[in-house]
């Protein structure tokens, strides 16, 4: 994937090799994309070996969401509700088939994957609590989970209106000792984000300049948030840049809609219309069988609805809402599948069970004997090595990378740090080593 191979890899070595180093989105602006993912990652990566294990946490979540969905598919519910059933094991079958939502994300570092995860399972099991008239025991989760979102992708931040509203339930309830804990929690979870935000880039939710009260003198220049801003915006909404820039920008109102709609990869399409039939059905079936107030199930829908809006204004990519779309497949077959007798559904279930067998024994098979980067099943292959220009930026070395591959672009892979695509004009060192930084000096601009 050409973000995992141009900056996500990166990320996670500095993390490993050097920390929170002041101005690093100076380097790059794609460097000021601070995620706790990259942290998560780093973890679970071995950098005293040769092994290249940076996708090993996403590929155990590929793993991990097919066992979630087999369980409710084959272990819980399987006798009260065949059509929970049957919609876990046809969702399952949707994720196969569309490229990126199992297959892709375990070749990547994405950290939208995480997201999807949580969003997912919140939904789906805030159902069951209601649907299968459990006590809704959900409370940590909300609590913790959105925060930590939020840590994942600012742009996240719809989901901390689940959190609002367990604290609140927590005060009436008198629960002093879970609202202190979370407290705590959320203080060492949004702190370090916030204040590596600032360390990277001088800004705490770069790319937006919300907030903008730091005055460090390794601050990204206005003009590179300005320019990031409008790239993601408009790059987004016609599939991944089909139409240039300008193009997209001079599209009034919500003219690129047909085109966004039009040019979308096939995999989405496959995704986003029963995920958004799914979603609606959802909302429709929370608001009429909840009780009046602000109960879980609508507080979640709400939460929902803000995230899908936030998300069509920011950067209506399709691959941004896995999560919501997944967990509108899911609910629309289970709810549709209510209409049907119930030995027709299991017939039916029966089939999706045959097709998925089949199709990953197929898959299996052709991907051994065709390509050659699945023979690496038990150890992974090595990362690339780009041939590097070396330029000196004060006392540091820096490593400009050429295109390899057949690349549409340079890509740094795993190459030493600091690795940059260009040196802008007035980029220089804080100081002598790497861990003092970069800065951009205007006067030199």
């Amino acid at each position: 994937m050409d973000d995992t191979e141009s900056y996500h890899i990166q990320m996670v070595q500095w993390v490993e090799v050097f920390g929170s180093v002041p101005g690093i989105a100076n380097l790059h602006e794609r460097y000021g994309f601070n995620s706790s993912w990259f942290s998560s990652v780093a973890v679970f990566h071995f950098p005293f070996t040769d092994a290249n294990t940076f996708t090993a946490l996403n590929g155990a979540l590929s793993l991990w969401f097919c066992v979630y969905f087999l369980q409710l598919g084959f272990h819980h519910y399987k006798k009260e509700n065949i059509s929970l059933r049957f919609a876990a094991l046809v969702t399952l079958l949707f994720s196969f088939a569309s490229w990126p939502v199992i297959r892709g994300n375990a070749a990547t570092i994405n950290y939208d994957y995480i997201t999807m995860l949580v969003v997912l399972v919140l939904c789906i099991e805030t159902y069951l609590c209601k649907d299968h008239r459990r006590d809704f025991g959900l409370l940590p989760e909300w609590l913790i989970w959105p925060v930590y979102l939020f840590t994942v992708r600012i742009t996240n931040y719809p989901f901390l209106l689940l959190g609002i509203f367990a604290t609140i339930h927590l005060l009436k309830n008198k629960k002093w000792y879970p609202v202190s804990s979370f407290i705590i929690i959320v203080l060492s979870l949004m702190v370090p984000f916030i204040a590596r935000n600032i360390i990277v880039s001088g800004y705490p939710f770069y790319p937006s300049s919300f907030m903008n009260y730091f005055n460090v003198d390794w601050k990204t220049p206005p003009e590179v948030l300005e320019h990031l801003l409008r790239f993601i915006k408009y790059y987004n909404r016609v599939s991944n840049g089909i139409l240039d820039i300008e193009t997209t920008a001079s599209l009034n109102g919500l003219s690129w809609i047909p085109f966004w709609f039009k040019y979308m990869s096939a995999y989405n399409h496959m995704i986003f219309l029963p995920g958004i039939a799914g979603i609606i059905l959802y909302s429709i079936y929370i608001w009429r069988n909840s009780k009046k107030g602000l109960s879980p199930s609508r507080i979640l829908a709400i939460s929902l609805i803000l995230f899908f809006a936030s998300w069509f204004c920011i950067a209506p990519d399709p691959r941004f809402i896995y999560g919501l779309l997944i967990t509108g497949i899911f609910f629309l077959f289970n709810f549709t599948s209510r209409l049907l007798n119930a030995r027709i559904i299991n017939k039916m279930t029966h089939v999706v069970t045959i097709i998925l067998m089949l199709c990953t024994a197929s898959y299996i098979v052709y991907k051994q004997a065709k390509d050659n980067s699945f023979k690496n099943w038990a150890i992974p292959a090595p990362l690339p090595h780009p041939p590097v220009k070396e330029e000196q930026i004060g006392d540091i070395i820096v490593r400009v990378p050429e295109k390899i591959n057949g690349n549409w672009n340079p890509r740094c892979y795993g190459t030493p740090l600091p690795c940059l695509y260009s040196v802008y004009p007035g980029l220089e060192a804080r100081g002598k080593t790497i861990r003092e930084g970069f800065r951009i000096n205007q006067s030199k601009q």
